[in-house]
């Protein structure tokens, strides 16, 4: 398997998979435990304004929103090789979203601080 890769459906890689749905969102909501992404996913570059970095993610949102709303595809049945466990791609997608949502409670802790906004 070829990491990062959705490999054809195939019931018996679903074997593979150690992780639960409620293990992963558990895990990414938990921001007392800091995590590095693989290095397939990390960003490649920086985006010249936040205009850009918005309209990227939006974009990107937008793909990904599209894909689940009009597929069929068996998503139980297509693993993706991760790092520490394969994961099937409606985990990955539930993944996606708790990503997003980290960033969110991490933009919030960030504000919090009593030193927001450093000047």
């Amino acid at each position: 398997m070829q990491s990062g890769k959705i490999q054809p459906a195939d019931p018996e890689k679903r074997k593979a998979i150690k992780a639960t749905d409620e293990d992963l969102l558990k895990m990414a909501g938990d921001r007392s435990k800091k995590g590095k992404a693989p290095e397939f996913i990390q960003p490649k570059g920086t985006y010249p304004t936040t205009a850009d970095a918005i309209q990227a993610f939006t974009e990107q949102r937008d793909k990904v929103m599209d894909y689940v709303k009009n597929t069929d595809d068996d998503l139980r049945n297509h693993v993706v090789d991760m790092p520490n466990s394969p994961l099937d791609a409606y985990q990955m997608l539930l993944l996606i979203s708790a990503h997003s949502g980290r960033h969110t409670m991490q933009i919030a802790e960030v504000k919090a601080d009593p030193g927001f906004p450093a000047r």
